[in-house]
């Protein structure tokens, strides 16, 4: 992983810290952020974990209401997401709405009306001999995926894979871009809210911030799947 280093058993671990810019103007956005370490990671994994075995007896229909009322908070916060995204990024606003706001809108109109029908147990041919036999497939929650994403798109990155994996049944644990992580909390905060809301365990989703020793920490922390966006290179690292 990028910035990866292994310190001697006699040295003490420092801090490592993410400095936020806008890549356009150079500002500075906020005091660095702590990079997670390998112990933090393997906490969030953790409380992702138990949260999940909850999510998974849960219903598509109330997937789809959790999916409703998040698409609801983003069209109220547009404006405030595209900010977020631009000052991260350096794009503009209109590149923020079209990239951020209406292809996470449309992702999460399609899982809603589709999504279901997707998992629903599919059936399958079997071979003469086995005549008198039926085959189908059925799809049950992985547990705890990871999504490692790059820094392009920040809030439709975040919520591309997210919205696929809980309505799955899965717990989804994002690791945002260095290069994009001032906007990574506030985020991942309107699907937190929107879970306290009806209910449910906010710990089902959670968005780390780090560099490549906290990417590789999620990848060893005993994830069920890891979804990665990135280089060629560094997907065959993970």
């Amino acid at each position: 992983f990028p910035g990866s280093f292994r310190p001697n058993a006699m040295s003490k671990p420092q801090q490592r810290l993410i400095v936020c810019k806008n890549p356009a103007t150079g500002e500075e956005l906020c005091a660095p952020i702590p990079a997670l370490t390998k112990e933090e990671v393997d906490d969030v994994v953790k409380r992702s974990r138990i949260a999940q075995r909850e999510w998974a007896q849960t219903s598509f229909k109330e997937r789809r209401a959790v999916l409703g009322d998040l698409l609801e908070v983003i069209v109220q916060n547009q404006e405030e997401i595209c900010r977020m995204s631009c000052a991260d990024t350096g794009k503009t606003m209109l590149e923020a709405e079209l990239g951020e706001i209406i292809t996470t809108c449309e992702k999460i109109r399609y899982t809603m009306k589709y999504g279901e029908g997707h998992l629903k147990p599919s059936s399958r041919s079997v071979p003469l001999f086995l005549l008198t036999k039926k085959a189908w497939v059925e799809y049950h929650p992985l547990g705890v995926i990871a999504s490692i994403i790059p820094w392009n798109y920040p809030f439709h990155n975040i919520y591309g894979p997210l919205v696929s994996c809980i309505f799955a049944g899965n717990a989804c644990v994002v690791k945002a871009s260095e290069y994009a992580s001032y906007s990574a909390e506030p985020m991942i905060k309107y699907l937190k809210d929107v879970l306290s809301a009806r209910g449910h365990n906010p710990d089902l989703v959670a968005c780390i911030v780090g560099d490549g020793i906290t990417g590789e920490a999620l990848v060893r922390s005993g994830v069920d799947k890891v979804l990665f966006i990135g280089s060629p290179q560094n997907g065959a690292r993970v």
